[in-house]
């Protein structure tokens, strides 16, 4: 039964009919909340087809493709990786899968249960026993915060501040960088830290201040949410300042078909940036295509952000 709904929800989702289209709901009620095992890259996943990160990888084999390509090209180049907020464990997944040798190091980092039982499901699944699980949030300081989980049907949404689709669900514990990394990580090894954590990047920068800025060869690829940063008190110019404060000084705009359209628009209120230090992660950063990163401003930034502050020019020259 299992493969032949997954084809008929691809059928459906994909078909420009209508009447074919009506009957999305009525198989999304047959396909429930059940995981189920789909191709993602060199691999496969459990997930859930009828939410929004399920519907990707069943219909593409895989999740914000150019973040992916970011990624993988760094673990190429020796590069370890940590995933702050790693989900059902998509990206660190990819790292791995392109790893060049056994001293690279892959972490990651989720704090909401179920979520953190997917994530070390798929990593079974795929038989990569050498990453690194913590059920943690990254904070500024240890300790347990409230975690608010999606109730829609973006799986990715649970946040550690209150936002719009999402409600409390309990306390998770939370460490710092600079708590947990010292230990899981060789020091000076080049490294790709991914912070994604649904407007809580500030906090979880401010307790790495000590690891961050001792990393000399390091890539930082994070996502920003202006709007949720505003609602907790804080802004995208505050996460400028702490780039700047922790030596990251140059970095681009990646250019991901999930948050910009064909033609620049900005789709949602959020979009990703790769910082770097050191030269071998610049190197890196150059190397990627040009397709992958954004060089205009795009028409409707003003919606939703001082897009100046992240000109993809390097700070020290402006």
């Amino acid at each position: 039964m299992s493969p032949f709904l997954l084809w008929l929800y691809k059928r459906v989702l994909r078909s420009p009919n209508e009447p074919v289209r009506r009957l999305r709901p009525l198989v999304e009620r047959l396909l429930g909340r059940r995981l189920y095992q789909v191709p993602y890259l060199d691999g496969a996943v459990w997930v859930r087809p009828a939410q929004n990160i399920g519907q990707h990888v069943l219909l593409a084999g895989h999740y914000e493709g150019h973040l992916v390509d970011v990624v993988q090209a760094y673990t190429r180049a020796g590069f370890s990786f940590v995933d702050v907020g790693a989900n059902i464990g998509l990206h660190v997944l990819a790292a791995s899968m392109a790893r060049r040798d056994e001293t690279q190091r892959f972490l990651a980092f989720e704090p909401e249960s179920d979520v953190f039982s997917q994530l070390a499901a798929n990593c079974a699944l795929n038989g990569l026993d050498f990453i690194t699980l913590r059920q943690e949030g990254i904070g500024d300081q240890p300790g347990e915060l409230l975690l608010h989980t999606s109730t829609d049907f973006n799986e990715g949404s649970h946040s550690l501040l209150p936002r719009p689709g999402t409600a409390a669900a309990g306390r998770v514990p939370i460490t710092t960088l600079d708590s947990a990394l010292p230990e899981l990580l060789p020091t000076g090894g080049a490294v790709l830290l991914k912070i994604d954590i649904e407007g809580f990047e500030p906090q979880a920068l401010a307790g790495g201040q000590t690891w961050l800025t001792a990393q000399k060869t390091a890539a930082l690829l994070m996502e920003v949410s202006p709007v949720l940063l505003r609602d907790s008190g804080r802004s995208e110019l505050l996460l400028v300042e702490w780039l700047r404060r922790l030596g990251y000084t140059d970095w681009l705009i990646i250019n991901d078909s999930d948050t910009f359209l064909p033609g620049g628009l900005l789709l949602n209120d959020y979009f990703n940036i790769l910082a770097w230090k050191g030269q071998q992660a610049a190197d890196v950063g150059a190397a990627l295509p040009a397709s992958h990163r954004i060089t205009h401003v795009p028409p409707n930034a003003a919606d939703f952000v001082d897009w100046q502050q992240f000109s993809t020019a390097p700070l020290a020259r402006r």
